[in-house]
């Protein structure tokens, strides 16, 4: 599964925070301490999430439908906060649509990655 460029944009708006946030929302993109990092020389940054941690984070998500992440989007911190690839000249509805198209990809597959009893490697490359 490909998250393009959205990936830290969800991770903040889930944590409020750019490279840390609690589980289990800080697992949905897992940029904390909480998780195993892997051995991977193509990739900035690889983990692996349990199972266990894969049901969290799928219970985490499961209530945040459109009206709800919407809430959670705030263009301007996002861009005073220096978000990657953001910049100020972007498109907010745009940019909104964007994310949120990955974002509800993402939850598909966490809900379905629980069903299976998956564990999830997450990988930036």
């Amino acid at each position: 599964m490909i998250f393009d460029k959205s990936w830290e944009a969800i991770h903040y708006l889930l944590t409020g925070d750019i490279a840390d946030g609690e589980p289990p929302l800080g697992y949905v993109i897992p940029l904390n301490e909480n998780v195993e990092t892997l051995a991977e020389p193509r990739a900035i940054m690889s983990v692996i999430l349990t199972p266990e941690q894969v049901r969290e984070a799928a219970a985490g998500i499961a209530p945040i439908d459109a009206a709800a992440f919407r809430e959670l989007f705030d263009f301007h911190a996002m861009v005073e906060d220096e978000l990657y690839p953001l910049s100020p000249d972007e498109d907010e509805k745009e940019l909104y649509e964007y994310i949120w198209a990955h974002f509800s990809t993402l939850k598909t597959f966490y809900q379905e990655a629980k069903q299976a009893g998956c564990y999830v490697v997450f990988e930036i490359c």
